[in-house]
């Protein structure tokens, strides 16, 4: 049996693909979707298929159909597939994200934004400290900018703000010393 027969057959176990494109992984899933739903008895609720894009998404969830319009024994072949959850990393994750946020203490309501608009609300921030400490900077803010420019500043800010679990843990746990 060849090694992608083998991936198909395999029913117990999760199967991540990773290859280069052309190179069967779209038909490696369909076969193996295909092949819990019809031989194994697996129901489309249960399946869980992670593409890369939407694009490719698209292509499995048409190729699955087809592949369903071909069995006599499917008779809902485009309700089957649509029963199948197909779709990007992302998307996957951000219906976690909001099926379970009252669960991690997460408004439902969230909104994600680009890294654009990331950057505009971290240096909108960073500009509202400054105005905020225009008059009386505290300390530290003075020791920083006697050290580097405002721009050097806002760079290190906005670093330590994108690593603030790291630098959480390494505080908690005795990595640094801060006197």
């Amino acid at each position: 049996m060849s090694n992608i027969k083998q991936k198909v057959h395999e029913y117990n176990s999760s199967l991540c693909i990773e290859a280069t494109a052309g190179s069967g992984k779209t038909t490696l899933m369909v076969e193996r979707i295909k092949y819990l739903i019809m031989k194994k008895n697996i129901l489309p609720e249960q399946c869980l298929a992670i593409t890369f894009t939407e694009k490719a998404a698209k292509e499995m969830r048409d190729r699955l159909i087809t592949a369903f319009k071909k069995e006599a024994d499917i008779h809902w072949p485009i309700q089957m597939a649509s029963n199948i959850q197909i779709s990007t990393i992302h998307s996957f994750c951000q219906s976690l994200l909001k099926k379970y946020a009252l669960c991690i203490d997460v408004s439902p309501h969230y909104t994600i934004i680009n890294s654009i608009q990331r950057h505009q609300i971290l240096d909108k921030n960073f500009n509202d400290i400054l105005n905020q400490y225009k008059n009386i900077p505290p300390e530290w803010l003075t020791d920083g900018l006697a050290t580097w420019s405002i721009e050097q500043l806002k760079k290190i800010v906005i670093k330590a703000y994108e690593h603030r679990d790291s630098i959480q843990y390494w505080l908690n746990n005795g990595f640094v010393d801060i006197d």
